[in-house]
């Protein structure tokens, strides 16, 4: 399991995959329920992963449902350790998003959007609202929102989303590394930059030209001063004054 997941890091998809198949032949071999369903949870989502990167959707789809049998067959257990079922749920949350990456992936956001807000319920009770992998989540749920052009619900997470990163990120950033601060500032930018984009669609343009600079003053000492997002940025400034 661990060249598997080194491979994956790699990018080496086939030799994961490998990987992957020995190890889920050998713990059927050697361990019982349910540290068994736990690792095969884990495998099943890795194989998923990988198929995803290889462009076989329904392999990837066939391989989350599976680890989903394995997460959903244990929940109920009540002799489980209560760490093991925290790793149970961080599986099926797990499972759940990438059922729903799959589902984009084959043009079917609506069912998309079914799996990532299971995931993002898992996530929410598992992390808090300002971990940044509920973050990231609710910004995928955003996306399928404005691909379904149910842009008041897409405003209404990105504002919440905007001001954890506001409140609980920006303002706490002092201990982060140089690399994970303009890692996350870019990433936050991205929020900013869409909830403004978003805002000037629903026709506030106020409240996105707030939401624009703010983005703009995150970009603009971590990109090159060319790059198309600080040019959409005076672009889309540009329309905010042409409206107010």
């Amino acid at each position: 399991m661990l060249i598997g997941a080194v491979s994956i890091n790699i990018g080496d998809y086939s030799k994961a995959l490998k990987s992957y198949t020995i190890a889920e032949g050998e713990l059927t071999e050697n361990l019982s329920e349910p540290e068994l369903n736990m690792k095969l949870a884990s495998i099943y989502l890795n194989l998923g992963i990988c198929y995803i990167h290889m462009n076989n959707a329904s392999l990837a789809e066939k391989n989350f449902k599976k680890g989903l049998v394995q997460t959903e067959g244990m929940l109920g257990n009540e002799v489980i350790h209560k760490v093991i079922l925290i790793i149970i749920y961080k599986l099926q949350a797990d499972l759940n998003e990438n059922m729903g990456i799959y589902n984009e992936t084959i043009n079917n956001p609506k069912e998309g959007l079914s799996f990532y807000k299971k995931s993002l319920k898992t996530k929410f009770h598992l992390y808090g609202e300002n971990h940044d992998e509920v973050l990231d989540l609710q910004y995928k749920i955003a996306s399928v929102y404005i691909t379904l052009k149910q842009l008041k619900e897409a405003e209404e997470i990105m504002l919440a989303m905007t001001d954890v990163v506001q409140n609980e990120k920006l303002n706490n950033s002092t201990n982060m590394t140089k690399s994970n601060c303009i890692d996350n500032y870019y990433r936050y930018g991205v929020y900013f930059y869409t909830t403004g984009s978003i805002l000037l669609k629903n026709n506030k343009s106020n409240l996105a030209k707030e939401f624009l600079r703010k983005a703009h003053v995150m970009w603009k000492d971590i990109v090159n001063p060319n790059d198309p997002g600080l040019s959409s940025i005076k672009s889309l400034l540009k329309i905010c004054e042409k409206r107010i």
